[in-house]
């Protein structure tokens, strides 16, 4: 193993080692650096002695979270899910894996004392309950009854789900299960069971075209969170659909002229594209409730130009 290893991947760890008793490891935030040392590693152990850590922080107000995009469907194909275990602010989340609960933790009470009454008073919320319901209706996973999911590969939306639904809605971080679904590529599921709330996403939803003001911003934020494309080079913004939801769109775009956002829907190779046009101006709009880490960057890039 000495003879054959790569100088790039000793350089690698002598900058970023991660060393503790007899593990060898490497710490940093570049998803791309990740892989390349995990698949290093697998050409000399099997895959089950191969594990990740990933840590996602994130501040009370939820506007500022620093947090890697992982290219978590290439990560799922060499590392075990039950090899995978994921922190948010340095507590314990979640395992991968069949049927691996989260660790009890205290519940987070929602801190919201006023604000939109939704459902005939059933909750009390802030913004980023619209912001979970564009995520929803962009990722949502199960469709079974009562049940609230989100289906992703990217962590920092998973930590936002989660961390919206303890401190917005009161769920109790024990109700959460997670796991690990295989369709056209790897994804991860995480959900939970509530009848309310489920009716409370699905009203919004429902309705989306009369939301005004921050809650269209926040609605739209999640929906380009789960959905959306961003590209600060050539300094475009835009929601993609499948062409069998052409009146998603049209639905997305009344939000839109709520929030005097000029906009283009086009289509090709059956994928119908809500354009917003402005992106500057747009993304003004939407950055204080980004939270998918690539996107925020991105974001952040078309602000400064």
């Amino acid at each position: 193993m000495k003879e054959k290893i790569d100088p790039y991947i000793l350089g690698l760890w002598l900058a970023d080692r991660y060393w503790w008793g007899s593990s060898v490891g490497l710490s940093n935030t570049d998803e791309r650096l990740i892989l390349r040392f995990t698949r290093w590693l697998l050409q000399y152990y099997p895959p089950e002695r191969v594990k990740l850590k990933v840590y996602v922080a994130c501040s009370d107000d939820l506007y500022k979270h620093c947090s890697t995009d992982l290219v978590g469907h290439q990560l799922l194909k060499l590392i075990p899910p039950e090899n995978i275990k994921f922190y948010c602010n340095k507590r314990f989340i979640w395992q991968g894996g069949p049927r691996i609960r989260p660790s009890p933790a205290r519940a987070v009470r929602s801190p919201v004392k006023s604000g939109k009454s939704l459902c005939g008073g059933l909750f009390l919320c802030d913004y980023w309950l619209f912001w979970l319901a564009g995520l929803w209706d962009a990722d949502r996973g199960s469709k079974a009854r009562g049940i609230v999911s989100l289906k992703n590969k990217c962590f920092s939306l998973l930590a936002g789900f989660i961390i919206v639904s303890e401190k917005c809605l009161g769920v109790r971080s024990d109700k959460f299960r997670i796991r690990v679904t295989y369709g056209y590529s790897p994804a991860i599921e995480v959900y939970y069971c509530s009848s309310k709330i489920r009716h409370v996403i699905e009203e919004i939803v429902s309705e989306k075209e009369s939301l005004t003001g921050n809650y269209a911003r926040a609605f739209i934020a999640g929906k380009i969170d789960g959905d959306g494309y961003v590209d600060d080079i050539k300094r475009e913004i835009y929601i993609g659909y499948s062409h069998k939801n052409l009146r998603e769109a049209e639905r997305d775009a009344k939000i839109l002229e709520n929030l005097n956002i000029d906009y283009k829907i086009t289509m090709s190779h059956n994928i119908v594209k809500l354009r917003m046009h402005n992106p500057k101006l747009v993304a003004e709009i939407i950055y204080p409730f980004i939270m998918h880490s690539l996107k925020q960057l991105k974001i952040l890039r078309l602000l400064q130009h």
